[in-house]
């Protein structure tokens, strides 16, 4: 066996051994036993001097305890020393070492005789099948080979080959199997087309969402052909809205008493999603106060009245506001049917010196267990800025895009195909503006083939936002952008003086297809749910509202078609959102610019106010 020989094993003596010239243990310096093992030489020497026959002994290492060696001493001929403190003590090759190697070498066969034997294929061992286990095998050949006993006994009980196949072509259920017997006793003997709703169905198509809803669910597409088609065809000038009706939000901490939020990113399912059909992020801004300003989860089963989930605690990141504070949440269906949740968060305390900005994300599988938040981007707030980021996953990528507020305000898009691996490096997207107007706030989801971005503006040129509209903008690469000439949604029709970061899901309204819309004003901050109407060209629609109709009584409401629109009448489709009313048109006042459109009551009942929606196409 040879000796161990690690490498580098050099030390200095702490305590030497007692006797110095006859002790068998001495100790090491701290740690200087690491390198040292058992049945390996070493060599004592003053550390001063060069190891020689007259100064030195070698000793063998018989054992090591952390810094501590046991020791045979004067081995190969040396004499035992005056060991004192602070000798060294080397781990060396030796006389004995090489010697070893010799004796090993010497033992050893001419390979040329191993590599002769190795190659002799002529049984040279004179093995016998016997000693293999296989002294009764016969040397025959497989096809010399008689039947067996075993074989021919196993054949005497086997079918003949045309009563086999006479029975496989039985299609005459020979063994007469019931239904019962394959698991199907509960099935009736009906056809598809006569079968009744069960239970089961019923109560599916019970909790089945409006129809009209057909948008982005779960972060997929399910847009029918006639949406695509149109969205082809249409330019964002055509999306047109109100002020719509405010939400109710919970009033307790930390939304606080006056129920002021905003930045509300909202994601609908068709579905319900762990018991609601609507999904918020926002963040309290009680009284525009930061502190408040954290990324929180809300629910609905109608997009208007809004609660906590229960079993989820808010927010989902707190920060003190003034210097450190988040801000400009959204919400996206990812893969996996996994919910994201996205913010931003300003460090300017000192603490994140070159990394100010920063943006995070949390996931869920149910809306209420969030996993921990991790880091999605960062940048030194000197180089760049980005508000209201805005996510969505397609096509096996991750799309964010943002307003960098750094300079010239511009809306910038970068790509990553993992949220914590590398972003591309952001660019610059065509988004033209009118004079004196400037991208503050974002948001953009995938509808039919197109991106589809609703821009908050801001008339300030420093890092504000105010006298905010809500534009809505299309774009088939992500980074130019057809704008539209006008607000969607104008802060003059909101009666708030600004509009702020909103959201939107596909929606049909009445035949007409549009965006259900969730957009914030301030102040107070506060957010409404409305809905844009998509009129596309050559086409025109609108709404009228009626007042309250007597029973049986007819009422006739005049309609003007856009100017120049028409140059012959159109043809007209009218419907109304109150039951009590028949709609029809007046056929003798339709012309290229306009109809009456009449609601007649026919309940014994009095119609209460209502709206009829009507859309004018060219023939």
């Amino acid at each position: 066996m040879f000796d161990a020989h690690p490498n580098l094993a050099i030390g200095n003596v702490l305590t030497p051994p007692s006797p110095a010239t006859s002790g068998t243990t001495l100790v090491l310096r701290s740690g200087q036993g690491l390198p040292f093992e058992p049945n390996m030489p070493a060599t004592l020497a003053p550390a001063d001097q060069m190891p020689t026959a007259a100064t030195s002994e070698i000793v063998y290492v018989t054992a090591v305890d952390g810094d501590a060696l046991t020791v045979l001493r004067a081995q190969e001929g040396t004499t035992a020393k005056q060991v004192r403190s602070d000798w060294a003590v080397y781990g060396s090759a030796t006389a004995k070492t090489f010697t070893d190697l010799e004796e090993a070498v010497l033992a050893t066969a001419p390979a040329t005789e191993l590599a002769a034997h190795v190659s002799n294929l002529a049984n040279p061992h004179q093995v016998t099948k016997t000693q293999v286990g296989l002294g009764n095998v016969d040397n025959t050949n497989d096809a010399s080979k008689p039947i067996s006993t075993a074989t021919q006994t196993a054949l005497d009980t086997k079918a003949t080959a045309s009563a086999l196949a006479a029975h496989t072509a039985n299609v005459s259920n020979p063994h007469a199997v019931t239904k019962t017997q394959i698991g199907l006793e509960n099935v009736d003997n009906s056809s598809d087309m006569n079968k009744p709703v069960s239970t089961a169905q019923a109560t599916a198509l019970n909790l089945k969402a409006d129809a009209n809803y057909l948008g982005p669910i779960h972060g997929q597409e399910n847009i029918p052909d006639t949406f695509l088609r149109m969205e082809r065809t249409i330019d964002p000038n055509k999306y047109k809205g109100l002020g719509g009706t405010k939400c109710v939000v919970p009033t307790s901490d930390p939304i606080s008493a006056d129920g002021e939020v905003t930045h509300p990113s909202v994601v609908y399912t068709p579905e319900k999603w762990n018991g609601y059909y609507y999904w918020m992020a926002a963040t309290p801004y009680a009284s525009s106060n930061d502190a408040y300003e954290d990324p929180i989860i809300l629910a609905s089963n109608d997009g208007l009245a809004w609660e906590v989930p229960a079993g989820l605690t808010n927010p989902l990141d707190d920060r003190p506001g003034g210097t450190q504070y988040n801000s400009d949440t959204h919400l996206v269906f990812g893969p996996n049917n996994v919910l994201y949740v996205f913010w931003r968060y300003l460090d300017t305390s000192g603490a994140s010196s070159g990394s100010e900005e920063k943006i995070y994300v949390r996931t869920s599988t149910n809306g209420v267990t969030w996993t921990t938040k991790q880091l999605v981007y960062q940048s030194d707030q000197t180089v760049r800025r980005i508000l209201s980021p805005s996510f969505y996953f397609y096509s096996g990528v991750w799309h964010m895009w943002g307003v960098d507020i750094v300079g010239t305000k511009r809306v910038v898009y970068a790509t990553a195909t993992s949220l914590t691996g590398v972003w591309s490096t952001p660019v610059d997207c065509t988004v033209t503006l009118p004079a004196s107007r400037y991208p503050w706030h974002l948001f953009v989801s995938r509808v039919g083939d197109q991106w589809v971005g609703l821009l908050n503006d801001t008339s300030n040129t420093g890092a504000t936002g105010q006298n905010g509209d809500l534009i809505l903008m299309t774009s088939l690469n992500g980074t130019a952008w057809n704008v539209a000439s006008a607000p969607c949604v104008p802060r003059a029709g909101t009666g708030y003086t600004v509009q702020y970061r909103s959201s939107f899901v596909p929606k049909v309204v009445n035949g007409i297809w549009g965006l259900d819309l969730w957009h914030a004003v301030r102040s107070p901050n506060y957010v409404y749910r409305t809905n844009l109407s998509c009129i596309v060209s050559p086409d025109d629609a609108g709404y009228v509202a009626t007042s309250s109709i007597a029973a049986g009584a007819n009422a006739g409401h005049a309609v003007t078609f856009a100017a120049g629109l028409f140059t012959e009448p159109p043809v007209v489709t009218a419907t109304s959102t109150n039951g009590r009313l028949n709609i029809a048109l007046d056929l003798a006042t339709l012309t290229k610019t306009g109809v009456t459109i009449n609601a007649y009551n026919w309940t014994t009942a009095s119609a209460g106010s209502a709206r009829i929606y009507w859309r004018a196409t060219q023939r």
